[in-house]
């Protein structure tokens, strides 16, 4: 089926044709089978040729001659088409259909004339990658619907259209996977993109197996169509592919051919421009002109009850998404809950199973308000039977979906009949309109009579004792669907305190550490309240490089989290209901997105995508490696050399995943650099530049001068200038290196009285001259006193020797026996110390004038007073 025209480039395609008949002589003659007709471009007076073009160009010979065409203004009505070998209007046979002025495309066995599938290369690829990486990447016709690239490259579907006069295109779209990225947009003849809105070029969301249509206006003249996907594997084996189907377009002159009516529907009589849906339990095949009745006993369009679980059917082909859709119009809290301002408004469980024997996978999908559809999670292949649980944390209208698929790849064979999923029980808490399953302890008024259940302020729990409301002790915060009594209430972990509301536990940026005698005190509200990090840049296996953003908020409660935003979905979203909605967006303590950059995609702006919540408890704060189950690696930074301890602050999120069982945990080190802006700067491992080498725990640093202690007395010294003018300065400057920040702030320049030196000089010198001259005088004065008696001595020496000349008595014989030395007089001297000689002078000076000599002899001791 062709249109009425085509591009000038097209034009130049028939003349190459053309030119290759006159060089095919000695090939096979053509037959109506090896080609078909197509007109040329209108002239400037009104008519135009119609020409053979061969289906394969050199295949054969003998194409027929170029003939006069219709007038321009030619066109035929709604149930015929334009029958080109005798270039006239001709009804539509029974089971098919014309729309006069539009075409339609609905059937995709194969890939229709007029379109193509172009992969384009990455412009963010390693310099020297493979640009060919993305050959293999196409739209793929799946039957029903074309189905789209699964990777990260750009692929475009493109088709070219010549209207008449204004008209329009529709089609019906699936798109549920929000790491796809879906477009339509128009070019001219001149390749120039005509203008578009947002909501009309980006394509909304979907639910598996939902079928949304997107209808666009189309000027006069040449159109060319592009619908071009490109999608965001980071941290994804692959996404879920865009699917296409009836494609309807408005405004052509005629249609070359009539379509057949597709699978499920029937024309009864020819020349009819519609087809008509089979009634219910009736099937239809390609090209129906009735329907065929179902056996209702034996076949079954979707899920079945059986028995104690509800399972897939068979439904219409192996690759069908099977659909089973809950919806919940809204969440209404238990009457002593309903104040409470925590995040959990209602839960999803259900037990499932899968047995499969192909490549099945069941999807479990949610949609807020009507707003878009995300995947929860997936699973793929034979899972045992196991339980689910999804936490609601705003009171929202929600529909939850579980689409299950046998296989990706369409076949007309059933393979895989058998491959099913099964689900055994679907639990819905707090949901509206709902029904009761069991009771629970509430809280009474106050009135002693009264007996009518009252909700409890935030942060109380149930006194089950009285029936009355008490709130938490402060530092801890309550604990959802606890039982009631004080043990609801949690403390908070070291560093931390509780919100007014017990809702959770945050750290107020203030920390201390006492180590010995040594107290110090952290204030690390000068970081900011929240950093910052982008790492990277990463490559993908196909090339395209993608940056991880990470949002960091260390304290503060509610209203300084961090806040991831996704905004893939929200280029389909207007300007009013982006107000009147607000962002896709995650809000917590530490989060992260993937960032495509805008470079090499063709887009206005970087992409975030893929916004996870890392960490949304605030465990505590403390120096050391580990904390309550988290620990850190020490070897993943390098040590630091300070003396300043490190701070590490934890967090968990207790959402799972399929690769975290336990959630996810962060710690986030807090290193003194005084060589660092007070904001500092943040990193991640070097051996794992995601901030993670498992998946699950994340680690950053986070290297400030905001990061030290607060400054004491401690952190600075004395120095004491020269005296000049009997006045000194007294200096106070920070000890090296600087390890504080604020506190106490160096006190100002003293200045005090002192003596110079000259004062010093002048009192040493005198006091020098005064000794010197006192050990003189004494030298003297004892050298002269050691005369005299040294006079004196003598002389008593000299009386003693006349006493012996003189006679006398025979006591002075010496005696027989007697030694003669024993009759020697012996004469001791004492001489006295200088300790004594001064004793005597003062005694002298007492009065007491005499001196004492001692002399031994063999009858005698004689004192000599002088």
């Amino acid at each position: 089926m062709q249109t009425s025209a085509w591009l000038v480039g097209r034009c130049a395609l028939i003349l190459c044709a053309l030119q290759l008949m006159d060089g095919a002589k000695g090939q096979k003659q053509c037959t109506e089978t090896d080609y078909y007709f197509e007109y040329t471009e209108c002239d400037s007076t009104g008519s135009r040729w119609r020409v053979a073009i061969p289906q394969h160009p050199g295949a054969c010979a003998g194409l027929p001659a170029p003939v006069r065409g219709t007038e321009c203004t030619f066109s035929c009505k709604a149930g015929e088409f334009l029958e080109m070998s005798a270039q006239e209007c001709t009804q539509c046979a029974a089971g098919s259909y014309s729309l006069g002025s539009g075409i339609r495309f609905d059937q995709w066995d194969y890939m229709p004339i007029g379109f193509s599938s172009l992969a384009t290369s990455l412009e963010n690829s390693l310099p020297g990658s493979n640009s060919l990486t993305c050959n293999s990447s196409s739209w793929v016709p799946q039957g029903n619907y074309l189905e789209s690239n699964r990777d990260e490259c750009t692929v475009s579907l493109i088709y070219a259209v010549h209207l008449k006069k204004q008209g329009s295109v529709s089609f019906e779209y699936q798109y549920p996977d929000s790491n796809l990225l879906f477009e339509f947009f128009i070019q001219n003849d001149q390749c120039q993109e005509m203008d578009q809105s947002d909501d009309k070029k980006w394509l909304k969301l979907t639910k598996h197996g939902e079928w949304a249509t997107h209808t666009v206006n189309l000027k006069s003249g040449t159109n060319i169509l592009y619908w071009r996907t490109g999608g965001v594997t980071v941290g994804k084996k692959v996404v879920n592919p865009a699917l296409l189907k009836n494609i309807h377009i408005e405004g052509v002159a005629y249609t070359s051919e009539c379509f057949p009516c597709k699978p499920g529907s029937f024309s009864r009589v020819p020349g009819s421009s519609s087809c008509e849906p089979c009634p219910r339990d009736t099937y239809s095949g390609h090209g129906a002109s009735s329907c065929t009745p179902c056996n209702t006993s034996t076949q079954y369009a979707g899920w079945e009850v059986a028995g104690n679980h509800i399972q897939t059917g068979a439904g219409s082909s192996d690759n069908d998404y099977l659909i089973l859709n809950l919806h919940v119009p809204g969440f209404k809290l238990p009457t002593s809950v309903s104040s409470h301002s925590g995040e959990e408004f209602g839960r999803i469980t259900f037990e499932f199973e899968t047995s499969c024997t192909a490549d099945c996978e069941l999807y479990f999908m949610m949609d807020v308000n009507r707003k878009s559809t995300k995947i929860v999670e997936s699973w793929e292949k034979n899972k045992t039977r196991q339980t689910y649980t999804h936490i609601m944390t705003k009171n929202a209208s929600v529909s939850y979906t579980w689409a299950f698929q046998r296989t990706n790849q369409a076949s007309d064979v059933r393979q895989y009949v058998k491959d099913v999923a099964r689900i055994y029980s679907i639990t819905v808490s707090n949901a509206v309109d709902g029904v009761s399953s069991s009771c629970r302890v509430c809280a009474l008024g106050a009135q002693p009579s009264s007996s009518a259940c009252v909700p409890c302020p935030p942060g109380h729990y149930i006194d089950a004792s009285t029936s009355q409301c008490t709130e938490c002790p402060p530092n801890t915060y309550l604990m959802p669907h606890a039982a009631p009594g004080p043990d609801a209430c949690k403390s908070c972990g070291p560093s931390s305190k509780s919100d007014k509301e017990h809702s959770l536990c945050y750290s107020d940026c203030h920390f201390t550490y006492t180590e010995g005698n040594a107290t110090l005190t952290f204030d690390f509200s000068s970081l900011g309240p929240v950093g910052s990090l982008m790492n990277g840049p990463s490559f993908t296996s196909k090339g395209t490089k993608y940056f991880h953003h990470f949002n960091i908020s260390i304290c503060g409660g509610k209203g300084q989290l961090a806040v991831c935003t996704d905004n893939v979905t929200d280029l389909s979203i207007t300007d009013s209901q982006r107000e009147k909605e607000g962002p896709n967006a995650i809000t917590t303590f530490i989060c992260q997105s993937t960032i495509i950059p805008a470079s090499g995609r063709g887009f206005h702006t970087a992409l975030s995508s893929q916004s996870i919540n890392l960490a949304d408890t605030f465990v505590g704060a403390t120096v050391d490696n580990n904390l309550e189950g988290i620990s850190v690696t020490s070897d993943l930074f390098p040590k630091t050399s300070k003396k300043v301890p490190d701070v590490n602050f934890y967090y968990r999120s207790l959402e799972t995943t399929s690769s975290c069982e336990s959630g996810r945990s962060v710690v986030v080190t807090l290193r003194c650099n005084p060589d660092k802006s007070t904001t500092g700067e943040l990193s991640v491992p070097s051996q794992c530049p995601a901030g993670t080498c498992d998946g699950c725990t994340f680690q950053f640093l986070w290297e400030s001068s905001g990061a030290c202690p607060t400054c004491t007395e401690r952190d600075y010294h004395q120095i004491e200038g020269v005296c000049k003018g009997r006045n000194q300065d007294l200096l106070y400057v920070w000890n090296e290196p600087k390890l504080c920040m604020g506190g106490v702030p160096l006190p100002a320049k003293k200045t005090q009285t002192c003596e110079g030196i000259e004062f010093w000089i002048h009192l040493g010198a005198g006091l020098g001259a005064f000794t010197a001259v006192l050990l003189v005088s004494l030298t003297c004065y004892f050298w002269k006193k050691n005369k005299r008696l040294e006079y004196k001595y003598s002389r008593l020496v000299m009386s003693a020797n006349k006493e012996c000349e003189m006679p006398v008595a025979d006591s002075c014989a010496v005696m027989e026996g007697e030694n003669e030395a024993d009759m020697d007089d012996e004469v001791v001297y004492t001489k006295p110390s200088l300790l004594g000689k001064l004793k005597a002078i003062a005694s002298k000076r007492n009065g007491d004038n005499y001196e004492n000599v001692q002399l031994n002899s063999a009858h005698s001791k004689t004192l000599v007073w002088s």
